[in-house]
């Protein structure tokens, strides 16, 4: 579980369990995406929220960028700096990930018909090392939570 700064819950491991309910040890949940269409970047995204994964040479990760080639792996943000901000009830949550000088920027959007689906955008602007995905799930979306709290909701702590 991630908690936001305003104190709710996010679960996204329900994600990751329900794309692979066996999912194997230290593997990320999206692996190797390219950019969505319409955004100009040469490498591949594997992304793993609230856990870490170990790919090639991106070692104890949440985010991992590789050239197609495979010959350049850089990690791209480490799961213990995690940090939830924006608005849940807006649609507008988001996770921001750090490693050295990679930083990458998940905006957690609701979509009824989907699991889990990542979208990376890449790299924000050439050489700015800030990179930006989307991950659409129906678990972001207050008429899923509405019909019942699982594991996979967004709860609000009192």
């Amino acid at each position: 579980m991630c908690t936001t700064t305003t104190n709710i819950v996010v679960d996204l491991t329900n994600i990751r369990n329900n794309l692979n309910p066996k999912p194997a040890d230290n593997k990320p949940t999206f692996s190797d995406i390219p950019v969505v269409e319409g955004f100009k970047d040469p490498y591949l995204y594997s992304y793993s929220p609230c856990k870490s994964f170990t790919d090639e040479s991106c070692q104890d990760v949440s985010v991992c960028q590789k050239s197609e080639d495979r010959k350049f792996t850089y990690g791209a943000g480490k799961l213990d700096t995690a940090k939830f901000s924006g608005d849940y009830f807006k649609n507008e949550l988001l996770v921001t990930y750090t490693d050295g000088e990679r930083n990458s920027t998940v905006f957690l959007r609701c979509s009824l018909g989907e699991v889990g689906k990542l979208q990376p955008h890449g790299e924000l602007k050439p050489g700015s090392k800030h990179y930006t995905f989307v991950l659409l799930s129906k678990n972001f979306c207050l008429a899923h939570v509405a019909h019942g709290i699982s594991t996979g909701s967004i709860l609000l702590i009192l």
